[in-house]
């Protein structure tokens, strides 16, 4: 079940084997773009009425109907397995409950229209984090999430990104297991949240008995 504020979403994470390792597809949203002006994002977006009609899963049905609006690709619904799910804080503007699929790439030409999506580019994932890095690429935590979790060959087994603010300048983002998670907290110690400050972002998820790489440091409140 979703709030009234809450719309769900679907994204799809399509891969294709490449000479230096798996490239993920990646769009470039215009500037004058709805949602995500100007980032780098997989394909996906919100699920329609139309989808809400269809016979099947609306958030698949969603999600192989933006991929082809947004990037010309026929996908089926059976291609798509489940990766993970995002909720943004409640500070967030605009709350989309996305739904992450992953897909391998199928036959056919990348085509944008050009005006939503401006760009393509089939990428590794340290190759889109690296760009990210250096301030050429921008992206939202999900996406830039998943991508970390691509280039360590993470299988994902966090399902559930809730994400709850518990810092700021720099803001970071907590998901249930980390110690300050307000609803599904983790022991004293453990980590489970990104922060996004100067460029490379850290993720860190480990638990309270691991050893966690150093964290930037909060700024006094």
């Amino acid at each position: 079940m979703t709030g009234d504020d809450t719309r769900l979403a679907a994204t799809v994470v399509m891969t294709r084997p490449g000479p230096t390792g798996p490239e993920v597809l990646m769009l470039r949203r215009s500037a004058g773009s709805p949602a995500f002006p100007g980032m780098w994002v997989f394909p996906g977006g919100t699920v329609s009425e139309a989808d809400r009609a269809s016979d099947g899963d609306a958030l698949r049905a969603a999600a192989v109907r933006e991929v082809e609006e947004e990037c010309g690709l026929v996908l089926a619904a059976d291609d798509l397995e489940p990766l993970s799910e995002w909720l943004p804080p409640e500070q967030a503007r605009a709350r989309f409950r996305t739904s992450f699929y992953r897909a391998a790439y199928v036959a056919g030409e990348v085509r944008t229209d050009d005006f939503e999506v401006v760009e393509h580019a089939w990428i590794t994932a340290a190759g889109a984090l690296a760009r990210h890095a250096e301030g050429a690429w921008d992206f939202g935590p999900p996406t830039w999430v998943t991508l970390a979790a691509m280039a360590t060959e993470d299988s994902h087994p966090a399902r559930e990104f809730h994400s709850h603010v518990v810092g700021s300048e720099p803001t970071i983002l907590a998901w249930a297991g980390d110690e300050r998670h307000p609803d599904r907290p983790g022991p004293a110690g453990a980590r489970h949240r990104i922060t996004l400050g100067p460029r490379p972002w850290v993720y860190l998820r480990c638990n309270a008995h691991e050893p966690a790489a150093p964290e930037p440091k909060e700024a006094a409140a």
